[in-house]
């Protein structure tokens, strides 16, 4: 399915995006539509994603590992069960990386933070950047911050919701031929 860009601009504007759009804004957008071929049910969602991941700005970002030692808690209580514990990794983001993320998701010890989560649906883990990067014939273990181009970011997005490649389930088992599931569809 082609998509109407100039239609589809002039349309999105409402309760999310008031006002006139940002570069950003357009340029994740237009490499999300460049990188879909689906139901306009299913751009979106895929649309709708990012605003959740990422938020309203749309822009593809590097998780934000800069936490306090109660919200470690709140987030990672398996790995932090007392405040003593999450204290040492308290502001230090790449202790934290490499606490929560080292030695898992394909990941040495030492490699979580350099593999944390990026872009518009967050990959994490050495072992998603190499299957990403293998389908979309880039280097993204070497270079993980290609992640966070938007027409790299975008594809990941595209691509990991229509395959089922970030938890198994494929967006087309909720939305699409007939379907129109979007509460279930976070499944995806």
């Amino acid at each position: 399915m082609a998509v109407d860009k100039k239609f589809f601009f002039d349309h999105v504007r409402g309760p999310l995006f008031v006002g006139s759009l940002s570069e950003t804004q357009v340029a994740t957008m237009e490499a999300i539509i460049d990188s879909f071929s689906g139901s306009y049910d299913q751009l979106a969602y895929i649309l709708a994603t990012p605003y959740h991941e990422v938020g309203r700005d749309l822009a593809p970002i590097s998780e934000n590992l800069n936490y306090r030692a109660e919200r470690m808690m709140e987030v990672w209580p398996s790995r932090f069960k007392t405040l003593s514990s999450a204290r040492p990794y308290e502001h230090n983001p790449e202790a934290l990386g490499n606490k929560v993320y080292g030695g898992r998701l394909g990941n040495d010890a030492h490699e979580g933070y350099r593999y944390r989560g990026r872009g518009l649906s967050q990959i994490t883990g050495k072992a998603n950047y190499a299957k990403f990067g293998k389908l979309l014939h880039i280097d993204l273990v070497a270079n993980p911050d290609l992640a966070l181009t938007p027409s790299v970011a975008a594809r990941i997005l595209v691509v990991g919701m229509n395959d089922g490649l970030f938890t198994g389930k494929k967006l087309s088992a909720y939305v699409g031929a007939g379907l129109v599931d979007y509460v279930n569809a976070r499944r995806v």
